[in-house]
């Protein structure tokens, strides 16, 4: 087959948008993360955008700090020591105050098996950001989960 090579940039695929950061500002972020290649990468792009956030590293500490704090969206890894991404949506989902229980829960996973995320959607979280994951999809689905935070159903817990 033949072509002809362009010395031309192909200046649509080289040129990224860029990311309307400005609309976290108020953001606070709890993540809790276990591993420090990812809390790593989240607290660099977190710390690049001017986000306020809190990183915690087993679910025991998310839920102390949770408690404690007022968030606008928690960023959990599914699996974590001393209690898992699963066990702490339903403790938060189970708050009697309502603006800590409806507050917006991201997975953060690589489990991409359609069963596994499903069962992170019945149990409570909104929504997930598979690892690994790029800045870009770290800004759009939190960005969608913000504008859907008000207007959320949660599935009833069992």
């Amino acid at each position: 087959m033949p072509f002809q090579l362009s010395l031309e940039p192909d200046i649509k695929k080289s040129v990224k948008p860029a990311l309307d950061v400005a609309s976290l500002a108020s953001l606070k972020v709890l993540v809790a993360e276990d591993d420090k290649m990812n809390i790593k990468l989240i607290s660099t792009i977190f710390n690049k955008w001017g986000l306020a956030f809190d990183v915690v590293e087993s679910g025991r500490e998310a839920l102390d700090f949770f408690e404690r704090e007022t968030y606008d969206m928690v960023l959990s890894d599914i699996h974590m020591p001393d209690g898992d991404g699963i066990s702490l949506t339903k403790l938060i989902r189970a708050f009697t105050d309502t603006a800590k229980s409806r507050v917006p829960i991201l997975a953060i996973t690589a489990n991409a098996m359609e069963k596994d995320l499903l069962e992170y959607m019945a149990i409570g979280m909104n929504d997930h950001i598979l690892k690994p994951f790029s800045e870009e999809k770290l800004f759009e689905t939190i960005i969608s989960n913000m504008k859907t935070r008000e207007t959320a159903s949660l599935p009833e817990i069992a």
